[in-house]
């Protein structure tokens, strides 16, 4: 659909603004001033013109006060990952399964997109992708070695200007412990293994960071989560590679699952895990084969 607005000059004047920022969406009311520049000071003419637009699909509400600006085509210029940063406080992190496709760690693509934050924020959906809050605690977001970073630029994403809200994506250690420590986040053990596998693979410091996660999160260095993490890393990378983390393990350590609730399956003594799930599943991804 082309959008024919040589009639509409308040609303001419309202995406020409958002063109100039190069700002795919419209917030309110941080964006009063550009309404107003387009309508005038009338506040009741603001609220009509947002709501005229709304109502003929030129904008496209994801929340309150949240709106993407179609483009003159009648596409929409950003994908919900986009609107992430646009949606969420400053101190936010995308996590989970959707993190994990960002850093390339997994093969399947998330059906929700889950981000840690330090309030409770309601979630919101967009073109059928749910978003969902995960709140955690603040001190997460100042461990600098496990820093968030902005979105890689998605080809088919609109050009922001860089005063605009990035969406970040969490660290990949800390998305994979994550990934072990909130079973809300829906991540399967297997698809946790195919992460620390590549993740491994690709960075030499992966095992310094994991445990950098790893006390991050839990207080006290026997937690089942280091013993599922070094379980993990000694499956696809050796014992060698395992090693700090296996020394953190207490011969006395009271027995755990590998996957929390599932308590069947031979008792790993070294590890102190219970483990219900053959070692060769959880390097099915290097074959193909499930």
């Amino acid at each position: 659909m082309i959008w024919d607005l040589s009639a509409r000059p308040a609303r001419e004047r309202l995406l020409a603004s958002l063109a100039r920022r190069q700002q795919p969406v419209l917030r309110i009311p941080e964006d009063g001033p550009l309404v107003a520049d387009a309508v005038g000071a009338s506040p009741s003419m603001a609220r009509r013109l947002v709501k005229g637009m709304d109502d003929d699909g030129l904008l496209v509400r994801v929340r309150r006060g949240l709106y993407v600006v179609r483009t003159r085509a009648g596409t929409l210029p950003c994908t919900t990952l986009d609107l992430v940063g646009w949606a969420s406080p400053p101190q936010h992190e995308v996590t989970g399964l959707a993190s994990l496709a960002e850093h390339d760690l997994t093969d399947q693509r998330p059906r929700a997109i889950d981000i840690a934050v330090p309030h409770k924020i309601r979630g919101w959906d967009f073109q059928g992708q749910q978003v969902r809050y995960m709140v955690t605690t603040p001190a997460r977001f100042q461990v600098r070695p496990l820093r968030a970073h902005p979105r890689r630029s998605h080809p088919r994403g609109p050009s922001l200007a860089p005063e605009h809200p990035a969406t970040l994506i969490a660290h990949p250690a800390r998305t994979i412990v994550d990934c072990l420590h909130h079973r809300a986040l829906g991540v399967s053990i297997t698809q946790a293994a195919q992460a620390v596998d590549l993740y491994l693979a690709r960075d030499t410091r992966a095992v310094g960071a994991l445990l950098i996660a790893c006390a991050a999160t839990v207080a006290t260095a026997d937690s089942p989560l280091v013993r599922r993490l070094g379980y993990l890393i000694d499956v696809t990378h050796g014992a060698q590679a395992a090693a700090p983390f296996l020394a953190l393990v207490p011969s006395d350590a009271p027995p755990a699952p590998l996957i929390r609730g599932d308590h069947e399956g031979p008792f790993d003594e070294q590890w102190r895990l219970t483990v219900s799930t053959a070692r060769e599943a959880f390097l099915s991804h290097r074959t193909g084969v499930v």
